[in-house]
């Protein structure tokens, strides 16, 4: 549990530049995190180690893993046309729908380390 704990504090301290070069004194932190497709992949791939991790551990029920493998469809779906919408561009702004969904996906991990 603590290494979830030192994975998440690890991943806000990456993520934290991002919120500091926007400019933006009234955007919310999902509108200044993931501002680009390049951030989104970088939160999710680091919200779906921790949630590999805690599964290797046995910490995730069945249940859990399917409402985690469907978010993670939606927001695999959800980033492929994101992609293409921006013919490959990383750096391209992340459309609200893929944020939406990978909020979503996140705050479902996020709720598993206070199991």
């Amino acid at each position: 549990m603590k290494t979830l704990h030192t994975a998440l504090l690890l991943l806000g301290l990456s993520l934290a530049p991002l919120t500091f070069t926007t400019g933006c004194a009234s955007a919310t932190p999902q509108q200044l995190t993931y501002k680009s497709l390049a951030s989104v992949q970088t939160a999710s791939l680091a919200g779906l180690k921790l949630y590999g991790e805690a599964h290797a551990r046995g910490e995730i029920d069945a249940a859990t893993r399917a409402k985690v493998q469907k978010l993670y469809a939606d927001y695999q779906a959800a980033f492929a046309l994101a992609e293409t919408a921006a013919q490959f561009n990383y750096q391209s702004p992340a459309p609200a729908e893929l944020t939406a969904a990978l909020t979503e996906l996140l705050t479902l991990i996020q709720t598993l380390k206070a199991k």
